[in-house]
């Protein structure tokens, strides 16, 4: 077990704003629906993922996936918040690995160690039934052309209420700020109950945005735009304040995305 990913011990002994930085993306989802699925592709930015980096591919009410940089290896990521019950593990992939953890809350981490790329597109989904008394999410990564299951996790709880919402982030959790991080978030869809069809976000808003509240150098650095398509988003936190990804966007800035140029 990696001690910098998983020594969160820490943070608790520390106001979290103190360490954290992040930024968040809300993308448009259309209301009143369970949503049993999300899909969206993430890319680091080459020369843009130093160590201790959290490329967040898709949050959903109790739960995420993504990617990360650690101080000695990269990884895939999904995990799991506990609720009445704990969290547990269901199916593994052969070279993942899974720990409990508790710097959040407390819930159930899968992982597969993986040497993933900058500049390559990673596609994450994360699927959710009901199976009996328990609430099932299955994560997967489509690494090349094919769809890699990392696990299955469930929880046992009284409602069903299927994923709830949809969030994306770019996160530094305990690294030097003085590097500038920045990855891409595009091609977002989710699928609905009783329906197949992933059904295209049409934009997003950066929300969030963590580092606005301090005021050291490395917090004051902070971006967002459209990627060249106009499919999506690229996130940056972190850096000096003239690498190019700073324009210090602001709060609850909405990006709608070109309608003809939503692949997935």
């Amino acid at each position: 077990m990696k001690a910098v990913y998983y020594a969160f011990s820490i943070i608790a002994l520390f106001p979290l704003q103190a360490l954290l930085v992040a930024i968040h993306s809300l993308p448009y989802l259309e209301h009143g629906h369970k949503y049993t699925s999300f899909e969206t592709d993430v890319a680091a930015v080459p020369g843009y993922s130093p160590d201790i980096t959290f490329y967040m591919a898709t949050g959903w009410d109790n739960g995420y996936l993504g990617m990360q940089v650690g101080n000695k290896d990269r990884r895939f990521l999904f995990s799991l918040w506990d609720g009445e019950q704990d969290a547990e593990v269901v199916e593994i992939c052969e070279k993942c690995e899974s720990s409990g953890f508790a710097h959040e809350g407390t819930g159930r981490h899968i992982w597969l160690v993986y040497p993933w790329v900058d500049g390559h597109k990673y596609r994450f989904k994360v699927d959710y039934h009901r199976d009996g008394d328990y609430n099932v999410y299955t994560g997967s990564v489509k690494i090349t052309d094919q769809w890699e299951k990392l696990g299955v996790l469930r929880v046992s709880s009284p409602k069903d209420n299927g994923l709830g919402y949809f969030y994306q982030f770019l996160e530094n959790w305990l690294g030097d700020k003085s590097q500038p991080r920045t990855g891409l978030y595009s091609s977002q869809c989710y699928r609905v109950e009783g329906d197949d069809f992933c059904y295209p976000c049409l934009g997003t808003t950066i929300n969030y945005t963590k580092p606005r509240y301090r005021h050291e150098v490395g917090f004051l650095s902070w971006g967002a735009g459209y990627n060249k398509e106009h499919n999506g988003v690229w996130m940056s936190i972190n850096g000096p304040l003239d690498n190019p990804y700073n324009n210090n966007i602001k709060e609850h800035a909405r990006f709608p995305y070109d309608q003809c140029n939503i692949e997935y």
